[in-house]
């Protein structure tokens, strides 16, 4: 289930993990204001709309895996020594913290593993946008049985690029990798802004300029907010590059993305290959074309239904 803060989407998989396969996609338009910087305000109105869509896909599982990320959600290394896993838990809580600069009641913080080189993960998320997520599925009548950081999701369904660029409505962001470890950056600057700038060049309300921007482009409005958004995720990609990550193509998610010209317009002032492929592990029942048109609506979903228990 991928409840962003434009639209929900959700993808029925068989199987698990890497063998899970996704038989079907069913999405809706999120209502105005029903998720906030990740918080959902009216988890009885969501979970109306997760029912339609569980009913849509005909699914017989009441399971579910859910996702959080920026802004209310961070995921980052953090390197041990060999500890049981209270401890790391303990170091974890103390790294957020420390990192936050205050105590840390108001978020939920969790540590998963320690590999060889005595690197475990922190994840950090907002309680409210976490516990609101999964109070809308529990109204459902559904069981979350984990939740996945934004980044791994949208990387396992987009295998294809070094990168992923995610233009959400009111920030883009980037996950990268920094040898083998996830790193994201992130710029408060997204569609909407493109949709604002548009309605003021036009003189029109945000719901028809949000209309024109997906039937017709830009079309001579809104190009100082686009070409401004274009620089921020080329400025992103840079830092990545100067923190040592191979950033040398990027596949594209959320809807912000489509608009006539981005692709484009990253290409060259990112100087970066922007690739366009078929997602991992959608059935052949959605052939190639459909899927390709699909995947920057549909990834987080797809990378969603291909999640593991660790």
């Amino acid at each position: 289930m991928d409840i962003g803060s434009a639209r929900l989407r959700a993808a029925l998989a068989a199987g698990n993990g890497d063998s899970a396969r996704v038989e079907a996609v069913a999405t809706r338009a999120m209502p105005s204001g029903g998720s906030v910087e990740g918080v959902i305000e009216e988890p009885e109105l969501i979970a109306s709309l997760l029912d339609e869509v569980v009913h849509e896909l005909r699914a017989r599982t009441r399971d579910c895996v859910l996702s959080v990320g920026p802004p209310a959600a961070t995921l980052r290394p953090l390197l041990v020594p060999k500890m049981s896993a209270r401890e790391r838990r303990e170091a974890g809580r103390i790294d957020a913290e420390r990192r936050l600069g205050r105590a840390i009641a108001d978020v939920v913080v969790r540590v998963q593993g320690r590999d060889a080189s005595g690197t475990c993960f922190v994840g950090v998320a907002n309680a409210r946008a976490l516990h609101s997520r999964v109070d809308s599925v529990r109204r459902a009548g559904l069981r979350a049985q984990g939740v996945d950081y934004d980044g791994l999701a949208l990387r396992r369904a987009l295998p294809i690029a070094d990168a992923v660029v995610d233009v959400g409505s009111a920030r883009t962001t980037l996950h990268a990798s920094l040898r083998g470890e996830p790193l994201t950056l992130g710029t408060a600057y997204g569609g909407d802004a493109i949709t604002r700038c548009i309605a003021d060049d036009l003189g029109i309300d945000v719901t028809l300029a949000e209309r024109r921007k997906h039937e017709v482009g830009l079309a001579g409005a809104g190009e100082t907010a686009f070409r401004e958004a274009v620089r921020e995720v080329a400025d992103l990609v840079r830092q990545a590059r100067r923190r040592g990550c191979i950033v040398d193509s990027v596949a594209l998610s959320g809807n912000g993305s489509r608009i006539a010209g981005y692709r484009g317009a990253l290409e060259r002032d990112a100087e970066v290959r922007v690739c366009i492929g078929r997602p991992v592990g959608l059935c052949d029942a959605y052939p190639d074309d459909v899927a390709i048109a699909a995947s920057c609506d549909w990834a987080l979903a797809l990378g969603l239904a291909r999640w593991a228990r660790p």
